[in-house]
This record gives structure tokens, sequence and C-alpha cells, in this order.
């Protein structure tokens, strides 16, 4: 097992302070979001300064283990699925350069529901399509496209249904635990949805996860994840466990800063890394 890290849990810090903090306390690799400032991990980033990072991040013996796309594919416009589609490869070409091997996509961001005007059924086969699309551009490169389970996608049985229709050999699924939980579904119910394609897994702790109120310390909050990390183990999994503190979004006091969060991580999954 591989422990990582996001950069939206240190939105203070410049590439060069990550990848020394993160190497110091014994990280594997870092995901990439765009949101980060004041660095770009966006496809915006010029070819020099690809070149910079991804010897930045070897220099430091990490691996830039993920870069994270922002997508919405349920849309009734072709011409906005095909831009969102044309987008993500962007961060394909991104991936190929700083010599990461995922993309992480949403089905939909920042939506809670399907839209109740588009048939359920063509909502999941748009998505589909559009993974379909990007994994295929994406496989000569051998980059893998992942999903995370976030916002609507949150949901395990959507999640299974979308699977079913992804055959795709770089097709995975991103678990991030605590969303999946926030539907009020078990750790057992969300782990089955996505076990047959899991690819890497996303961990942050809320004093209530069923709400994702209160993000706190990893193992402070109530998220059960002895419980989900036993039910990863179980399969054999040897991927990335990437810690996801979001204090992007939640710069309060109260949200631990990278500096405590860190090493905390490394601390508390030394166990599960053995």
């Amino acid at each position: 097992m591989k422990l990582g890290f996001s950069t939206l849990a240190c939105p203070n810090w410049t590439a060069e302070e990550m990848a020394a903090q993160a190497a110091g306390c014994g990280y594997d690799g870092a995901e990439l979001s765009p949101r980060h400032q004041p660095s770009n991990f966006a496809p915006s980033l010029a070819p020099e300064d690809r070149r910079r990072l991804r010897r930045l991040f070897a220099d430091h013996d990490l691996e830039i283990a993920m870069v994270n796309a922002y997508s919405e594919f349920i849309e009734a416009a072709p011409a906005v699925r095909a831009a969102n589609v044309a987008g993500v490869k962007e961060f394909v070409d991104l991936a190929r350069d700083l010599g990461a091997p995922r993309v992480r996509v949403f089905g939909q961001n920042t939506a809670k529901a399907l839209p109740p005007e588009i048939p359920r059924e063509r909502c999941l086969d748009y998505v589909a399509a559009a993974i379909s699309e990007i994994a295929d551009y994406a496989a000569g490169d051998g980059i893998e496209i992942l999903l995370e389970t976030h916002d609507v996608f949150c949901e395990p049985d959507l999640v299974r249904e979308l699977t079913s229709r992804t055959t795709a050999a770089n097709f995975g699924v991103i678990w991030d635990l605590t969303n999946s939980l926030s539907t009020g579904k078990t750790v057992e119910q969300a782990f089955a949805a996505v076990q047959d394609h899991l690819r890497f897994v996303q961990l942050k702790d809320y004093v209530d996860t069923r709400r994702l109120e209160g993000p706190c310390m990893i193992g402070a909050g109530d998220a059960p994840i002895a419980a989900a990390m036993a039910l990863v183990a179980s399969t054999g999994f040897d991927g990335y466990v990437s810690l996801e503190t979001e204090k992007m979004y939640h710069p309060e006091p109260a949200v631990p800063d990278a500096a405590e969060s860190f090493p905390e991580f490394i601390r508390y999954m030394a166990d599960y890394r053995r």
C-alpha cells in the first residue's frame, strides 16, 4: 500500500514546500488539484514548468500519482458534453507530461441529484460515453481514468450502474470513503459498489460523517476508517490511500493545516501500510 496526499490539504504551500514536507514525512506520491494555489496544476501549465514540476517531485522520490480534473458530463446539449470531454483530455495531456498514471474525473460536479429533466438511463449513458472516450484517448499513454465517488456519484447504486456500462480496461473508481457514507449507506454497502473497480482510496474524517460536518484530524472523527481499510485490505489492494483533508475549502482554524495533518496521517496509517 502506498500513501499519498491531495494538494487540497495544503493550499498555502508552494510545490517546493509540499514536495519537501511530504518527502520528509514519508509519503509516496501526490494527487494534484488545479484549484491549488499558489502553484498551478492545470493544463495551462507551460511546457518548461511541466518539466520543472516533474523533476521536482522525482528529486524528492515522490510520484505524481494523479492529476485531478473537474468535469460535468450530464448535460443535455451535445456541444457542452463535448467541451467537457475535451477539457479532461487536456488533463490527460498534462498527466502524460508530468509522468502521472491517473486522471480523476467527476461524473457530475456540484450536483447532489440527477437532473429531473433528463431520464436516469440517459444520464448514466452520457457519463459512460464521456468516460469511454477519454479512456480511449488516454490508453496509449498507459493512463487510467478514475471516477471519484463525489456529489451525485457518492450514491453507491449509481456507481454500480455506471461501472456496468464502462468496459475500458483503463477505467476505475476512486473510493472517497466519507463521501459515499454521506448517502446513508453502510461502509459494507459502499465498498461493495466499488470493490470490483477499485484503483485509489481517499480518506478524510469528520465529527459527523453522515452530514460531512466538522472536518477534523484523521482518526479524530467518526468515519469508520478501520472497517473500511479492513475491506480494502481483504481484496489485496496495493495502490494509493490518499489524505484528502480539504483545508482548501475549510480554512477555519479548527481544521488542521498540512503541517499537522501530514505527519499525523503517516502515523495513523502505519499499521495499514505494513
